[in-house]
């Protein structure tokens, strides 16, 4: 019986550690799908060296997610466009494609809450690299 009793309580601890852990596509997706951008940085790499970082706290800028996969977003100085979006849950990895950037961009999702989310992006030319982290919020 004692034996029972403890894979019981570890079934019911997987159950609920399993029942906790959020799906990035439903938390996007939820209620009106609009995430504010609370703050956005660019660091900038010359062979591995840090050479400039700049961070942008927002005010009016935020991204709307919706349910088809589609989406836009609006920047603070009032710039719109349009993008599609998958979310891959084994790379846990969010692929944007925007209309008017030649290839899509995948943030590696840092981390993410039902309220919050920080997304990473790098991306490298010759010995040079950039890595975007996004801060958003509801």
């Amino acid at each position: 019986m004692k034996i029972f009793k403890t894979i019981f309580l570890v079934v019911l601890a997987a159950s609920i550690f399993a029942a906790c852990t959020p799906d990035l596509d439903k938390i996007l997706i939820k209620q009106d799908g609009v995430w504010n951008v609370d703050k956005w940085t660019t660091e900038t790499y010359t062979d591995g060296v840090l050479i400039d970082s700049l961070t942008t706290v927002e005010t009016g800028g935020s991204y709307t997610f919706n349910e088809d996969m589609t989406g836009s977003f609006i920047d603070a100085d009032g710039e719109t466009g349009t993008f599609s979006w998958s979310y891959n849950a084994d790379l846990e990895a969010l692929t944007m494609v925007d209309d008017s950037f030649p290839f899509p961009i995948i943030f590696d999702v840092v981390e993410y809450t039902k309220n919050s989310q920080t997304l990473r992006w790098e991306f490298e030319l010759g010995t040079d690299k950039d890595v975007t982290t996004v801060e958003l919020s509801r």
